[in-house]
């Protein structure tokens, strides 16, 4: 899964991917949730919501949205319509019906579906993460979930000859069927993209402040989650060649490029050129690719393993966040908080290590009081609800 904010070049990634592994000789298809028609765009070629042939082993397509959320969403969709507008206007009542993130949600669920006809499968996400976060979804609700659904379900058959005196829609048997039936896929697709044996995040970055703190985000919110990001690629790095007029831009990716580099260690970091006119077509997309990989098989997974850890501390409320880091040599620690954002410097003898991360919600709000070094090259910062006085 590729995943980045807008503009930073995610598509192209994803595409010059799949031109690099369909070279190798993997049937590689992409899929694309995005709703702006950016794949057809990239390859210069229409598309359609079925697998399209652009080459040798590599094709592509594009969701449709309209009709996937018919076919796994369309009676809850229209439950959740009736039942809100009991309440407010009927076209708003059909806007609240449809969540966050469904249509990424929705690519994902394909993948699981199609997974079996194909050696590499990338989709094309979008940057918020949201179809993952559905992911988490049957493990919330465990066995318990699924018995409220029967229970539900049984409770509608009583309810439905009292419907005259209710004051909202009971909803139909089969909108517990298809609440099941889609519980059931998350827990499949969940599996796969838990599993860095096979699958994996590829996080799409520009070397300038807005797209690093986004990734960083992400970075924190995959690794929470259990997702294996794999490989951090960035792109538009202005060459030498560019000349005086850009050396301030320069200068600036600079300082961005060996920030990447530690704060999302010990994950690659593959690093692109701007290219010096559009990524379209195959022959850019061809390049692309040849400069992420390197000659490197693109569907083989890059890293595998938990850059950070959260457990809870001896005290009440504590908790321990250990963090990886480059080298074993002890030093002086230093932190810095900002709201979300936590900066670790660590001082030795040989250089001094700066790194920057977006600290998970259930760390915001309390401070990092203490930081030791763990073998296995951790740093353990211990975190602890802030004291007030009174």
């Amino acid at each position: 899964m590729f995943m980045g904010k807008g503009g930073t070049g995610k598509t192209s990634s994803a595409l010059a991917t799949a031109s690099a592994a369909s070279k190798m000789g993997h049937k590689t298809l992409v899929i694309s949730t995005d709703g702006g028609h950016s794949l057809p765009d990239a390859l210069n070629m229409a598309i359609g919501n079925e697998p399209t042939k652009i080459s040798e082993n590599f094709y592509a397509m594009e969701l449709d949205s309209r009709n996937e959320i018919e076919k796994n969403w369309g009676s809850i969709r229209d439950y959740m319509s009736a039942f809100f507008a009991t309440k407010v206007d009927e076209n708003l009542a059909a806007e609240l019906a449809q969540f966050p993130g469904i249509e990424e949600l929705l690519g994902v669920l394909k993948i699981e579906e199609l997974g079996n006809q194909w050696d590499l499968m990338i989709l094309d996400s979008a940057p918020t993460g949201q179809a993952l976060r559905f992911l988490a979804v049957p493990e919330v609700m465990g066995r318990f979930g699924f018995e409220l659904i029967k229970l539900q379900k049984a409770a509608t058959k009583l309810l439905k000859p009292m419907q005259a005196m209710l004051p909202f829609p009971v909803p139909e048997e089969n909108v517990y069927d298809e609440a099941q039936g889609m519980i059931n896929r998350l827990k499949k697709a969940g599996a796969i993209m838990r599993d860095p044996a096979v699958s994996s995040i590829r996080l799409v970055t520009n070397p300038e402040k807005m797209s690093v703190m986004q990734t960083q985000r992400n970075f924190t919110f995959m690794t929470l989650f259990g997702f294996n990001v794999d490989m951090i690629i960035v792109n538009k790095f202005f060459p030498t060649e560019v000349g005086e007029y850009f050396s301030d831009w320069k200068k600036i990716q600079g300082d961005y490029s060996q920030l990447i580099e530690t704060s999302f260690y010990p994950i690659p970091v593959k690093k692109v050129k701007l290219f010096q006119s559009e990524l379209v077509g195959m022959e850019r997309l061809e390049a692309m690719g040849n400069e992420i990989y390197e000659g490197a098989d693109p569907a083989r997974v890059f890293y595998t393993g938990k850059p950070f850890e959260i457990e809870k501390g001896r005290t009440e409320g504590e908790y321990l966040l250990k963090v990886k880091i480059p080298f074993a040599e002890k030093g002086d620690v230093q932190l810095a908080q900002d709201g979300d954002e936590l900066t670790i410097s660590v001082k030795t003898t040989a250089t001094t290590y700066e790194r920057r991360m977006a600290l998970p919600s259930i760390l915001v709000g309390k401070e990092a009081v203490s930081a030791k070094f763990q073998q296995e090259n951790y740093l353990v910062i211990a975190f602890r609800p802030v004291s007030r006085k009174a």
